[in-house]
C-alpha cells in the first residue's frame, strides 16, 4: 500500500496521541494507588475527617455520605423508590449502589460487615456499662451493729 506525505503524518499523529494517552492513563492509575496508599496511613476517624475535608468538596462528601447512606439501606433490604423518598438519593444512584453491592470490588461488603460487628460490640459493651445501680432501691448490706458492742 502506498501512502501520501499527509496519511503518515496522519498515521504518525494518530501513534503518538495514542502513546500519549497510555502514558496518561499511567499516570493516573499510579495517582490513584499513591491516593489508596495515603489514605491507607490515615489512624483515627478525625484524620479520615481532616484529610476528606481538605480533599473533597461538600458536595463531593455529601455525595459519598448518600451513597453510604444507600448501602445501609440496601443491606436491609428497603426498595430502591424508598430509599429515595426518604433519602433523595436517585433513583439511578441507588442501583450504581445495589450493582457494586452484588458485583463490586467487595469494599462496600467489608465496611458493612465491619460495622455490623463494631455496633454489636457497642451494644453489649454500652449494655455492660449502662447497668447502673439506684441506690435507692438496694437493700442495706449486712453490717455489725454497733449498738451491740460494749466496753469491756
Amino acid at each position: 500500500m502506498v501512502y501520501k506525505q499527509n496519511d503518515l503524518r496522519t498515521l504518525n499523529l494518530n501513534f503518538k496521541s495514542t502513546q500519549n494517552l497510555k502514558v496518561q492513563k499511567m499516570n493516573k492509575n499510579n495517582n490513584i494507588e499513591e491516593l489508596y496508599n495515603v489514605i491507607s496511613k490515615l489512624r483515627s476517624k478525625e484524620e479520615v475527617e481532616l484529610f476528606l475535608t481538605d480533599l473533597c468538596t461538600p458536595t463531593e462528601l455529601s455525595a459519598m455520605a448518600d451513597r453510604w447512606k444507600a448501602v445501609k439501606m440496601l443491606n436491609l433490604g428497603i426498595p430502591y423508590r424508598e430509599i429515595y423518598e426518604k433519602t433523595g438519593v436517585s433513583t439511578a444512584t441507588v442501583t450504581r449502589v445495589a450493582r457494586c453491592l452484588s458485583f463490586g470490588s467487595g469494599g462496600y461488603k467489608l465496611l458493612l460487615e465491619r460495622t455490623k460487628n463494631e455496633n454489636l460490640l457497642n451494644t453489649l459493651t454500652e449494655k455492660n456499662t449502662t447497668q447502673k445501680i439506684d441506690l435507692k432501691k438496694t437493700e442495706p448490706l449486712n453490717q455489725p451493729n454497733t449498738n451491740l458492742i460494749t466496753d469491756l
